[in-house]
């Protein structure tokens, strides 16, 4: 019986589709548009299982148990977060000269989520953080400052406040799944992020500034509604054709921005500043 229902429902789906093209959907303009969005999406998702996904080995037990003892040790510590290495170096080498971590995490990083609190990031173990962070927290000394580190989010520089055992960590057995998983999600960002990177150098973007200094001034001057209100941005005929940037592609111009700004859902857009 059960078989049969599925053969059945196979039949039935073939008939809908058949009478799709009957009543000629297969030309409608909207749907043709909406299939084609699905052909980018399924593109996307093939080339992520043929880059990472088919590329993601399994965890090694010396790696598990690598991972497991450095999960034996909470650290606490602080960082400061910024854009460039020369920005990087020169707080380093302050801090080295006797300046205070607190008050130049408040004045130059841009983790607003701790900047205030002198950059404290409270405890974490192996696994809480990306991996160069993670590798140079543990290679610091408590009360050492290390020299500055980069991760995809930019140039830390961080502050080992103490390091204390972790008493709550189950028994290995317990953890080897759970540790296993995690490093198999953390290679998929790796090479994701490894990927994404190669293509941005390949793509050789140029940016315009003066075109992105007019997007800063109209996102500045953007109205915000109620909670399902469309953002009101006042660009002008000719600042919509301003190139924002060139790439191994063609341009992006801000009426392109604007566009793809607007698609995302009210709920979901970003209070841009």
């Amino acid at each position: 019986e059960r078989r049969k229902k599925i053969v059945e429902d196979m039949a039935e789906d073939k008939l809908m589709i058949l009478a799709a093209y009957d009543a000629g959907l297969d030309k409608d303009e909207e749907i043709l548009k909406r299939l084609e969005e699905n052909k980018d999406s399924r593109l996307n998702r093939a080339l992520y299982r043929m880059v990472v996904t088919e590329r993601v080995k399994e965890a090694s037990e010396d790696q598990i148990k690598k991972v497991y003892e450095r999960m034996k040790t909470k650290i606490h510590a602080k960082h400061i977060l910024v854009d460039s290495k020369e920005l990087a170096d020169s707080i380093y080498q302050a801090l080295q000269n006797g300046a205070d971590f607190d008050e130049l995490a408040k004045k130059y990083s841009k983790d607003v989520s701790n900047k205030d609190k002198g950059g404290d990031l409270g405890f974490f173990t192996a696994l809480d953080m990306v991996e160069p962070f993670e590798d140079a927290a543990y290679a610091t000394e408590p009360g050492k400052i290390s020299k500055p580190v980069k991760t995809r989010y930019g140039w830390h520089i961080i502050k080992v406040v103490e390091k204390v055992p972790n008493n709550t960590l189950p028994d290995y057995d317990i953890m080897k799944e759970r540790i296993a998983n995690r490093l198999k999600s953390r290679l998929r960002t790796k090479l994701a992020q490894a990927f994404i990177d190669s293509l941005k150098q390949a793509a050789n973007f140029k940016f315009n500034d003066d075109a992105i200094q007019v997007v800063i001034k109209r996102y500045k001057e953007m109205k915000q509604g109620g909670e399902n209100a469309k953002p009101v941005l006042n660009f002008t005929p000719d600042e919509r054709r301003m190139q924002l940037a060139t790439y191994k592609y063609g341009t992006i111009t801000i009426e392109d921005l604007d566009t793809a700004f607007k698609k995302i859902p009210p709920m979901r857009q970003p209070k841009l500043d």
